[in-house]
């Protein structure tokens, strides 16, 4: 009878032994490759699933990840997939960069489209992950990046460290921000001074269509015009959380840049104003281009809002939300659909 006893007893705790390792595995798959959480190694594909409170049509949506300590480097997941009106999937690989240590959900950046208005989200989000120090074979590593870990084992250290306050928060090559900064040094030569601008002004709302005159001071042949509105800098430089909760990182700036010829030295700027954060907008830059034929460099000139004789500013009224709706969650799965 004991024997029997004793026997039961060790096939159960087999059974738990081997139950218990099952369990680990299952753990361990569960929070690396896909997962929007968890521990992970560089080279991983992370995915998250983002739920906005409401319909949508975004072009794009990007997600921030920051280590919580100084060093390290951020990384970006851009490569999404709308799945229906108000989730995208959003996933990409963690670069082998990104020393090891805990990532933090920064900034969720959705765009309709270049020139078409974006939102950044920077606040709200319980998401982070844990990055592990990829262990890989010694003969896989170049002899300069050869080391070995306290137990023994090669790691691949190949990486660079970057500063945390010298990154971007958006890489520069991110939809909504390609016409920020100064434009090409100006050529003044060939094209004459800005005599007047009219039509400008007054109060809009996103999707009005605003319709600007500019007179040069002489006949020019232009093959493209652009006009560049800021908002003011005072306004700008408001913080993200001391702005209303339905303006908070809206974007701050736009582009005219549909043209036509009235006469030999007046041209009409049109287009439609994007959805940006209510504020007082001024005319900032005004960008020509040459008219010249094919396999030819057209000379460019940009005028400054100093070339400028007379301001040309508008009040920006954004009352709409419906474009850019609050995020309602974010994680390793989409959520069910409410009806």
């Amino acid at each position: 009878m004991r024997k029997g006893i004793i026997g039961t007893i060790t096939l159960l705790l087999v059974a738990m032994s081997v139950s218990a390792k099952i369990s680990q595995t299952n753990n361990t798959d569960s929070v690396h490759e896909g997962s929007c959480g968890g521990q992970h190694v560089p080279g991983d594909t992370l995915t998250c699933y983002v739920t906005f409170d409401g319909a949508t049509d975004f072009a794009m949506v990007q997600l921030t990840f920051s280590p919580l300590k100084t060093r390290g480097s951020q990384f970006i997941l851009q490569e999404n997939r709308r799945l229906d009106p108000r989730t995208y999937e959003v996933s990409g690989t963690i670069p082998a960069q990104c020393l090891p240590g805990t990532y933090k959900l920064l900034a969720v950046n959705a765009s309709l489209g270049w020139n078409k208005g974006h939102r950044l989200y920077q606040e709200g989000f319980n998401v982070s992950i844990d990055i592990l120090e990829k262990v890989v074979p010694v003969e896989e590593l170049p002899p300069s990046a050869k080391g070995t870990s306290r137990e023994g084992q090669a790691v691949d250290r190949v990486f660079k460290q970057v500063p945390l306050e010298d990154q971007p928060l958006i890489p520069s090559g991110s939809t909504d921000i390609a016409m920020q900064g100064e434009p090409a040094k100006p050529e003044t030569n060939h094209f004459p001074d800005i005599e007047s601008i009219s039509l400008c002004g007054g109060t809009h709302a996103p999707g009005d269509r605003m319709t600007c005159d500019v007179r040069f001071s002489g006949e020019v042949e232009l093959s493209a015009l652009a006009f560049s509105f800021d908002m003011n800098a005072q306004e700008r430089a408001k913080s993200y959380y001391t702005r209303a909760k339905d303006q908070q990182g809206l974007g701050m700036d736009f582009v005219l840049q549909e043209f036509s010829k009235i006469d030999s030295r007046t041209y009409r700027v049109a287009g439609l104003v994007n959805p940006c954060a209510s504020g007082q907008y001024s005319l900032e830059w005004v960008t020509a281009f040459e008219a010249c034929g094919t396999n030819k460099y057209c000379r460019t000139r940009a005028y400054r809002s100093d070339d400028i004789k007379t301001p040309v500013t508008f009040l920006l009224r954004n009352a709409d939300q419906k474009m850019f709706p609050e995020i309602l969650s974010i994680g390793s799965a989409p959520i069910a659909p409410t009806h």
